[in-house]
């Protein structure tokens, strides 16, 4: 009897000692995958892309900002932007709000570092319920082709302008007639781009 209350303690001892074991990897592997997670950049350590010369005194010389606002459809999607934001825009397909909304977005002349640059607010700030299409314009921005070509560039996002997030570069498409990179995104968010 006492040998078999022994083989028993034994076979416990073993099994709490293998979950111990399991759990404990499970934290450490945990603790691994957290430390993949992207990290925020400063406004400042981003290198932005300037404003073409022509461009940037002219948004000055506007009495209104670049804006756009419409509402958007909950059962049959629609579109927010286009030539009033610098050929900037959001296409909401059906179903990606729960309700009929009323979407914003600004596309506003920045000075960073003595840059002018361009941002993008796309408000209000939410999570959508399917994907929408973000379309943001390079037409006023001192890129070249082939810098779009050959991916010399990066789109950021930010909730707060400060603290900004790099875009994932393999959800990109270009439409270098519209000249325009796309991409998907189930939120709103302010938008930038730099190299």
């Amino acid at each position: 009897m006492l040998k078999k209350i022994v083989s028993l303690g034994m076979c416990c001892l073993i099994l709490m000692s293998m979950v111990l074991v399991t759990t404990c990897e499970k934290q450490v592997t945990g603790a691994v995958e957290e430390t993949n997670q992207v990290v925020g950049i400063s406004k400042d350590q981003i290198n932005w892309i300037p404003l073409l010369p022509e461009y940037a005194g002219k948004l000055d010389a506007l009495t209104k900002p670049c804006h756009a606002g419409a509402w958007i459809s909950a059962t049959m999607g629609g579109t927010l932007g286009g030539y009033m934001t610098l050929g900037n825009s959001v296409y909401f397909p059906a179903g990606a709000v729960l309700e009929n909304t009323y979407f914003t977005l600004d596309a506003t002349k920045e000075k960073i570092d003595g840059k002018n640059t361009l941002t993008f607010e796309f408000l209000p700030s939410m999570t959508f319920q399917k994907p929408v299409t973000i379309n943001l314009s390079w037409d006023f921005l001192a890129i070249s082709y082939s810098d779009i070509q050959n991916g010399n560039f990066q789109i950021y996002y930010s909730q707060d302008g400060e603290t900004w997030y790099p875009v994932d570069q393999s959800s990109l498409t270009v439409n270098y007639y519209f000249r325009t990179v796309s991409f998907l995104s189930d939120h709103f968010t302010l938008y930038g781009w730099g190299f």
